[in-house]
């Protein structure tokens, strides 16, 4: 990566870091409830027949309603466990969000016994991140997990970006191998990839 992107995207981070703290935790959850609802209106997640979502951490939108909702439709859930020692990520099932979570190193939610879960099963993947722009662009947390998952062959399923409308910036820092977002949702509004 050159010094160039990598300073756009340590300075975008920062701005997106600050806006999101000004955010309560009843905003949040709000906002998260309202982007659910919006998810659960696409067609996509309507006709899904497994769906992966994340169990969020800190000022992260809140997928818990959606991802209870999709379990209680009968479709497979699946979230991600990052396995550190090997700088990758993977998709394990979830069965509840009440009695089988555990907190990882990093504190954030994971499965108790979360068997993996076969990319090319999943029919939508709805994306975290720090920012998006309206054409798609991704600025993650700078990890590269997701980024490193979504680039595998076996991974087809539709990529739905979900963030605060607080974090939607005119052009996220983002490099080749950043992947894009077919579909972005905030709490006020669906953007669609052109």
């Amino acid at each position: 990566m050159d010094i160039e992107l990598k300073n756009r995207k340590s300075a975008q981070r920062s701005e997106l870091k600050a806006a999101l703290s000004r955010l309560s935790p009843e905003n949040i959850q709000a906002k998260s409830l309202e982007i659910c609802k919006r998810i659960e209106q696409l067609e996509v997640y309507i006709q899904a027949g497994a769906v992966m979502g994340y169990l969020a951490y800190g000022h992260e939108v809140n997928l818990d309603y959606l991802l209870a909702s999709a379990l209680k439709q009968g479709k497979a859930a699946a979230v991600p466990e990052v396995q550190e020692e090997k700088g990758k990520m993977r998709a394990v099932r979830l069965n509840s969000l009440e009695n089988c979570i555990k907190k990882d190193k990093f504190g954030i939610r994971v499965p108790q016994d979360g068997a993996e879960v076969s990319p090319e099963r999943l029919d939508l993947i709805i994306l975290p991140g720090l920012g998006f722009d309206v054409q798609g662009g991704r600025l993650g947390k700078g990890g590269g997990y997701y980024d490193r998952f979504l680039s595998s062959d076996n991974v087809r399923g539709h990529l739905c970006g979900v963030c605060f409308e607080v974090q939607i910036v005119e052009q996220a820092a983002s490099g080749d191998r950043d992947i894009s977002a077919d579909t972005i949702i905030t709490e006020k509004r669906i953007l669609t990839r052109p």
